[in-house]
């Protein structure tokens, strides 16, 4: 996820280097928050509305490889001159 992080933030070019990655890891950080507490909402033994049940740590884990791939898909696209802060 960290190398990740760091390659994406290679793309921002809000102004400084050590910006972009400050950027991405408070994007990191505010995502790994909005994943914890669908967590402890889909994982509450009194959310009846799920039928099936699962561990916190599964469902982590299903945020978790979410987010890398849209950090890749977004990667990808970058490197093909998606869009990025860069101007043209």
């Amino acid at each position: 996820m960290e190398s990740s992080l760091r390659d994406e933030s290679d793309y921002f070019h809000y102004a400084t280097r050590s910006q972009d990655r400050r950027v991405a890891q408070r994007t990191q950080s505010t995502f790994t928050s909005y994943a914890r507490e669908e967590c402890l909402a889909l994982t509450n033994p009194t959310n009846r509305a799920q039928s099936c049940r699962f561990s916190m740590a599964e469902c982590v884990l299903g945020f978790d490889h979410q987010r890398l791939d849209y950090l890749r898909h977004a990667i990808t696209s970058f490197k093909k001159g998606g869009e990025s802060q860069k101007a043209s």
